[in-house]
């Protein structure tokens, strides 16, 4: 509190009661009690009075929108599902821990017993990487610390008071039962304010789809259908009849209902095949692609 004090009296003090702040609240009143706040600061960054103070950038403009846009924001609004989550089983072996952490990049996991609705808490790779340099052997449970647990309609800035007074970086997502419906970590909170954050893993792992060549493709199921088509230079599907936005969606509707690691469908017409290379019991999860020519009806009379 003491900063904004500092800064609403020295803006005041520079610009004579025509700060930003000052001239909101003009604003604001002249609009009446009808609009939210949200929608009185947008209202009042397109404003063409607005746009002749030069003082706030355009970038600077989206921070207060989207600052303001926190308020109206619970947490399944940020929250990374349930079949998005990445897990630890408390009996992992050390192998298998290394394997994660080397494929995954990720700093916190969830601990679970037998299944994720028994969550143990968190493990952090500092901890395991701590241990592996003393030369310990990894106990899992040893290492579990304590998580908190929210509800989907918490809204995000009690979330963001709840995170900082408890020091957790990562909160579980409990439903109505009392099962996992997800997790928010603060960077997902972060992210709705200035924007997706990437570092250098993001680049690899997020890139979604690798040209093994000879029209042969390994993808993520979540992969853009019409980033596909473009690819291939085929139309895979007819959007007055499907509204489809993965390729994951594609191959459930090629199967009419949602296929098993290993099967394999091949579409003759399209001069496609897909095999489902990775999958769980709720979503595909990666697959490979191939192209090939089309096999039309002149081509089978031939």
């Amino acid at each position: 509190m003491k900063f904004n004090t500092q800064l609403s009296e020295s803006t005041t003090r520079n610009d004579k009661g025509n700060s930003f702040l000052d001239k909101f609240k003009i604003f604001q009143k002249s609009k009446g009690d009808t609009v939210s706040l949200k929608e009185a600061v947008d209202a009042y960054l397109e404003d063409a009075t607005f746009e002749e103070d030069t003082r706030i950038s355009d970038q600077e403009k989206l921070l207060i929108s989207n600052v303001v846009g926190l308020r109206d924001l619970k947490v399944t609004d940020v929250m990374i599902p349930r079949a998005d989550i990445i897990a630890i089983d408390v009996k992992i072996t050390e192998e298998g821990m290394l394997s994660l952490l080397t494929e995954k990049q990720h700093s916190r996991f969830p601990v679970y017993e037998d299944n994720l609705d028994n969550v143990l808490g968190t493990i952090h790779i500092k901890d395991i990487v701590s241990a592996f340099a003393r030369g310990e052997k990894i106990e899992v449970r040893e290492l579990i610390r304590e998580v908190p647990f929210a509800s989907p309609a918490m809204p995000i800035l009690d979330l963001m008071v709840m995170m900082q007074h408890q020091r957790r970086h990562m909160i579980l997502v409990i439903d109505e039962y009392g099962g996992i419906d997800g997790l928010v970590t603060i960077g997902d909170v972060i992210e709705n304010v200035i924007g997706e954050i990437q570092d250098e893993y993001d680049f690899i792992q997020k890139t979604n789809i690798i040209d093994l060549g000879d029209g042969v493709y390994i993808a993520d199921a979540r992969y853009d259908i019409n980033e596909l088509e473009n690819l291939v230079g085929k139309k895979l599907y007819d959007e007055e009849e499907e509204d489809l936005d993965t390729v994951g969606g594609l191959i459930a509707s090629i199967a009419g209902r949602l296929p098993a690691r290993g099967e394999v469908f091949k579409e003759e017409s399209l001069g496609m095949s897909f095999e489902v290379l990775d999958a769980d019991p709720r979503r595909l999860k990666r697959v490979r692609i191939t192209s090939f020519d089309p096999v039309t009806e002149s081509s089978e009379a031939s």
